[in-house]
């Protein structure tokens, strides 16, 4: 892919830092063995199995480190990172500023699983020219970070 120029750039975590204790990995695992136990107790193999492969994948997923991620707005799209969201599949845009720590740009595209992305806005980024920019190209209208995505990040996920 060619370079583009970028109207506005950015670097931020894409997901928020959540420092783990030693307790969340052991309620974690205490849950997964117990609830595969009762699993394998009553018969259900498959559902044990499934269990602690399920805490395996939370717990590496936990231990991962986020990285920083580049995110730009260009003549083409909306870069996060590599991918490319191009206008032509972005259907609305949404600047939320309230009840975040950090201002939050997100953006309702075309795609059939997970339409609704949420991209976290420095303090560097002017906001007013950010949505002067977009309104001229994108439709404004209120979108909400699905509850699912809220639910998940106060969990820790």
């Amino acid at each position: 892919m060619e370079k583009q120029k970028a109207f506005f750039s950015w670097e931020t975590h894409e997901e928020k830092q959540i420092k783990r204790s030693n307790d969340w990995y052991w309620g974690l695992g205490l849950i997964a063995v117990f609830g595969s136990a009762g699993a394998f107790l009553v018969g259900n193999f498959l559902f044990g199995v499934l269990i602690i492969l399920s805490a395996v994948v939370l717990f590496l997923f936990a231990k991962k480190e986020s990285k920083e991620k580049l995110f730009q707005i260009t003549s083409q799209g909306i870069m996060r990172g590599d991918v490319l969201h191009r206008y032509k599949t972005i259907e609305s845009f949404w600047i939320e500023t309230e009840n975040e720590e950090e201002p939050t740009l997100v953006i309702h595209t075309s795609r059939i699983f997970d339409p609704v992305i949420a991209i976290p806005i420095t303090s560097d980024v002017p906001l007013e020219d950010l949505h002067g920019f977009l309104i001229n190209i994108i439709k404004e209208e209120y979108i909400q970070e699905p509850r699912f995505h809220k639910i998940l990040d106060k969990i820790g996920l």
